[in-house]
């Protein structure tokens, strides 16, 4: 790590948008504005959207803000409460009933039923969103933005989220490239996830 990114990075001064603020997610990343820590603290306590240039992992004060999947950081509940099997199986966005639950590297999935909790129990990663819910368009440029389930792909039997319809109609338009590229920066991110101080559980 080059003394330059540390100080970029350090203190956690990365890009925040208001998860209130949907319309926002639509924009260009390169075009929202660097949030100040103190500002950044008070997002992720309340869920706000984060983007995250992938390579502000490797600064320890940032990685440990960051999950692997993304949650509610309230509740730990992935996916926005989205039953992951029922994309496969469904060929839908379905809510989960929280009857039904189990978690995976330290986030919880809400099922729609017990045979769904259950296929998944056996084989999490065949059902657990590809890149950990976090936008594919955007992950493919280097950054790291919490996706919407309702904006959902599958390809090669993975599950693809992205944060907005217009992302998910890019993604769609040439996903060969875009999960390749995602590929890489995820394997960098998975990297800094298996390093940080909490490498134990996120390799559960």
């Amino acid at each position: 790590m080059t003394r330059n990114l540390k100080q970029r990075f350090s203190g956690a001064a990365f890009l925040m948008v208001a998860a209130a603020a949907p319309a926002a997610m639509a924009q260009e990343t390169s075009a929202l504005p660097v949030a100040d820590p103190a500002v950044v603290a008070y997002g992720l306590s309340k869920g706000a959207a984060l983007v995250l240039p992938v390579e502000a992992l490797t600064v320890p004060e940032v990685a440990s803000n960051v999950t692997p999947i993304v949650i509610n950081p309230e509740t730990g509940i992935a996916m926005e409460g989205f039953d992951p099997v029922g994309f496969f199986n469904e060929g839908k966005a379905m809510k989960g009933d929280k009857a039904f639950m189990a978690e995976y590297q330290g986030a919880m999935f809400i099922f729609a039923s017990a045979e769904n909790r259950d296929l998944f129990i056996a084989n999490p990663e065949r059902y657990a969103p590809a890149f950990g819910g976090y936008c594919t368009k955007t992950l493919a440029s280097g950054k790291l933005t919490p996706a919407s389930p309702l904006n959902w792909t599958i390809h090669g039997d993975r599950l693809f989220f992205t944060r907005s319809p217009e992302a998910n109609e890019a993604f769609r338009a040439e996903r060969e490239n875009v999960i390749k590229s995602g590929d890489r920066y995820w394997a960098d991110a998975t990297d800094a996830f298996l390093t940080g101080p909490d490498a134990a559980a996120h390799r559960n």
